[in-house]
């Protein structure tokens, strides 16, 4: 059914004579009603042309330059959206417009779908808003959403993730979602506010605070934003006092807005954007605006490192883990005690990467949670704080050792030898040596071999270490099980470091 809208629009571009409501019934394989129907919602898509003309007693055909311009281009009929993509575009209109209500033919007429799918689609609908303690209103045949601004562009701001930009020069595969003057406004003042202040808005921040300028930007304008006035507790007047150059700069970003929509903003966005910057990781670039940090946050990050390393001493790590999380820390606390979310477009590729670190530290941030009384910590959270302990035990782990094996110790294995340099320059190569004499050879060197590659099969026992056969000619195939070999091996030497 959700392609009968393109097919019947295709039968008629190809006819070349006139076509009747039972010609097009048989073809489509539904009935004369519903071809009706087709006809009657892809012209009100074209209104006041008429995609689709009728004569009596011919029939039906297609306008074709208008088919030509409207469809094929793909311009103004939206019926190619995968049920998905039709529920998220749904749902941006009921966000972006709330608390307005929305006609059900204004909202799901592009689509060409039936009263049961339309159903189905508000069902989904209802249960997303209402992990965002939103929710979706109905009267008659108009739908609307009732909740906080909070909470609905916290919705806005995950729909516009799904297309996980983590560089602000990628941004314009989400300029579809938006006005390109609006893009280009809205890059043009997070420049301006990086040079007033002095630091860089690094990722994932600057990519929300981009997302949030957009939507801040569409919902005013749609006069979607209502003035509820600002209550001022002692907490943020002194916020405002120690960070008055960031209060200023959030002020001349809401005049900056206001003077581009050419409407007034509600006095709390200032506010709101001055909380969004301190819970924000910041980039000093001079000594002057050198973050403080108070006893709870060096507490707080000292405990993440104690416990993450069972309260076992460590090397280095003032030098290089504590000031890397301390500044992660800052900020996270801030977040977490005013509910925003910032998202980890790299979570996925985190957790396959170190998946023993980031277990461990989510083990950790619980045990935190519960000693601090702090909210939850996400994932996207401890996926950002994953790498910082991985750079530090990659940074202050031992190298891999390798040794090679072959039938004759040369020849094959130093030509091995040359093509695992390159393609694995991190790993500390040995020796290379023949596969009679590997047991013997072990015994005396002086360091610890952690895996031996091989292009024989060798005998090997319990005080041997592991084994991994490769062909001579090293394919990709063994390039792969080799990075598992050693992805393995680094995640157990991360292991015994924390228990050293």
């Amino acid at each position: 059914m959700n392609n009968a809208p393109q097919r019947l629009l295709e039968i008629l571009s190809k006819a070349e004579s006139y076509l009747t409501s039972k010609d097009l019934s048989e073809k489509l394989l539904v009935s004369k009603k519903t071809v009706y129907r087709l006809i009657t919602r892809i012209n009100e898509q074209t209104y006041p042309d008429l995609m689709i003309i009728s004569e009596r007693g011919k029939g039906y055909r297609v306008d074709y330059d208008l088919f030509i311009k409207n469809f094929i281009h793909n311009h103004n009929l939206n019926i190619n959206y995968s049920p998905l993509g039709r529920r998220n575009y749904t749902l941006i209109q009921l966000l972006i417009q709330s608390p307005k209500t929305i006609s059900e033919q204004e909202l799901f007429g592009r689509f060409f779908v039936s009263d049961s799918v339309i159903y189905n689609d508000e069902q989904f609908i209802e249960k997303w808003l209402n992990s965002y303690d939103i929710k979706l209103v109905r009267r008659e045949k108009k739908i609307g959403i009732n909740g906080e601004e909070e909470d609905i562009r916290r919705a806005l701001l995950d729909l516009y993730d799904k297309y996980k930009i983590i560089d602000l020069n990628d941004i314009n595969s989400i300029c579809g979602e938006f006005n390109q003057f609006d893009v280009n406004f809205s890059l043009e003042l997070i420049d301006k506010m990086e040079s007033k202040l002095g630091f860089l808005i690094s990722y994932p921040y600057n990519i929300n605070l981009f997302t949030h300028i957009c939507i801040l930007i569409e919902r005013i304008r749609n006069n979607q934003i209502i003035d509820e006035g600002v209550v001022h507790s002692h907490e943020i007047e002194k916020l405002i006092v120690e960070n008055e150059e960031i209060f200023q700069v959030a002020n001349l970003f809401v005049y900056s807005i206001k003077k581009y929509v050419n409407k007034n903003l509600p006095e709390e966005e200032a506010y709101y954007l001055f909380q969004y910057l301190l819970s924000s990781r910041i980039s000093f670039q001079n000594k002057k605006n050198q973050q403080q940090f108070t006893d709870d946050v060096k507490l707080i990050t000292q405990r993440f490192i104690q416990l993450f390393f069972d309260n076992k001493p460590q090397k280095n790590v003032d030098q290089s883990l504590y000031g890397n999380l301390l500044r992660h820390v800052k900020p996270m606390l801030n977040r977490l005690k005013n509910n925003f979310k910032v998202k980890n477009n790299l979570l996925i590729d985190i957790e396959g990467e170190y998946p023993s670190i980031f277990l461990k530290l989510k083990e950790v941030s619980k045990k935190i949670e519960f000693e601090y009384n702090l909210s939850s910590i996400s994932d996207d959270e401890v996926g950002f704080m994953t790498l910082y302990f991985a750079e530090y035990l990659e940074k202050y782990s031992a190298k891999i050792s390798i040794l090679i094996v072959c039938t004759t110790g040369v020849g094959t294995s130093e030509l091995l030898k040359v093509k695992i340099q390159k393609i694995f320059p991190e790993l500390d190569i040995v020796d290379v040596v023949a596969s009679t004499n590997v047991k013997e050879k072990l015994k005396n060197f002086s360091k610890k071999i952690d895996l031996v590659i091989s292009t024989v099969n060798i005998f090997t026992d319990n005080f041997m270490p592991k084994v991994l056969l490769v062909s001579s000619v090293f394919n990709e195939k063994d390039q792969e099980r080799l990075r598992n070999s050693l992805r393995s091996l680094q995640n157990e030497n991360t292991r015994s470091t924390k228990e050293k």
